[in-house]
């Protein structure tokens, strides 16, 4: 089991935030207002009463608190109604997160009990995941980087996984308010009720300063930075166990992107020393198809990396293999063989799947299948 990281409480003394790159969204369900924070200027828009937990790519949707509006509404990032709506079921949500196609919301908001809830990105079909702890709960958003939820109350800033395991958590002195995550920086902001400033802090628990936001001072509640396209990495599928009887796990560190020419290692675990591999991808969507004793998770037309081998420990055979392969470099060439040229596309949607040699299994079912990952390329 994981230990729990507790930080200590940051001290809010005279600081210059790291600078705030990204359009911050702030919701102001009871004055229905939608508020656009970039650069410490503050535009405001009109929304729909009671408008609260917010979702934000290319564009926004907005989910009631209450049910006084059945529906849930989308608007432009200008804070134009855009004339599609969903059915809403409300769960007592004032803040909302975004990770690729699933939003999520922090369910019986204001108690001490509340409960993470996950749903559709227009908030349609909302499926409750985990209770949380704390005093006055408020604050969710998604770490794309880690994969995590951070959670917040009057006190404290939580880091959970997505089974509601508790990672770590640190004290805060931004008082009550609400939270979300700038993917460009990679640290959490704050921002207080009823206050003209937004607070960062690291995802450490260091307080890293404040910034001005004349005009922002109102009942906010819900708050997310503009993602536009390029939101979250999620893993699905089922992987095929091994001959060994090891289960194949995807992994991933840093970030997809397009122009980055480095920084996104894909890797797939647990799977045979020392056979020949490669990834296979595509930017048709998902699969579940019955493929060599187990599952093929990525759609037709597939795409192929150049050949991989998993490494490991000397024979004989055991699980100590690792495939991996850098994408933003694979995407630019600088691998060789022949990238897919949506690798370079921002906000293409990509998954992929590890295939590898499996000569312990009959053929033609002699291979490794891990499960996939799916992500977005950034810019």
């Amino acid at each position: 089991m994981k230990a729990l990281l507790l930080v200590g409480l940051g001290t809010l003394a005279p600081s210059a935030a790291l600078a705030q790159t990204s359009a911050l969204y702030v919701t102001d369900g009871d004055s229905a207002r939608l508020a656009r924070v970039q650069g410490g200027v503050v535009t405001i828009t009109s929304t729909h009463v009671r408008g609260y937990a917010i979702a934000v790519r290319n564009t926004i949707w907005i989910g009631d608190y209450n049910g006084n509006q059945p529906n849930s509404i989308e608007y432009t990032l200008a804070g134009v109604a855009t004339g599609n709506t969903t059915l809403y079921t409300p769960v007592f949500a004032v803040d909302g997160a975004v990770n690729a196609n699933t939003n999520y919301q922090l369910g019986n908001a204001f108690t001490t009990n509340a409960t993470v809830y996950m749903a559709n990105a227009n908030w349609s079909n909302p499926v409750p995941l985990f209770n949380v702890q704390g005093q006055d709960l408020v604050g969710i958003t998604f770490d794309n980087v880690s994969g995590s939820l951070w959670i917040s109350d009057v006190n404290q800033i939580y880091n959970y996984g997505l089974a509601g395991n508790l990672i770590s958590q640190f004290a805060h002195s931004s008082g009550r308010g609400c939270l979300a995550y700038e993917p460009s920086s990679d640290t959490l902001w704050y921002v207080p009720n009823s206050a003209d400033h937004i607070d960062q802090y690291s995802k450490t628990g260091t307080f890293l300063g404040s910034v001005s936001t004349p005009g922002l001072s109102s009942n906010n509640w819900g708050a997310e930075f503009e993602a536009g396209t390029c939101v979250g990495i999620s893993s699905y599928c089922t992987a095929k166990v091994n001959s060994l009887g090891c289960t194949p796990a995807i992994g991933f560190s840093g970030a997809p992107s397009a122009s980055a020419g480095s920084g996104f290692a894909i890797s797939a675990s647990n799977v045979l020393n020392n056979k020949p591999g490669l990834a296979l991808y595509t930017n048709a969507g998902r699969a579940a198809v019955p493929f060599q004793g187990g599952l093929r998770c990525v759609n037709s037309p597939i795409k192929r990396s150049i050949p991989l081998n998993s490494g490991g420990t000397a024979p004989p055979n055991n699980c100590s293999g690792v495939y991996s392969i850098d994408m933003n470099a694979f995407a630019v060439g600088a691998l060789g063989g022949t990238p897919a040229p949506f690798l370079v596309v921002p906000g293409t949607l990509v998954d992929v799947q590890f295939w590898g040699r499996d000569n312990g299994l009959p053929a033609p079912n002699n291979s490794t299948l891990t499960n996939a990952l799916e992500f977005i390329v950034c810019p």
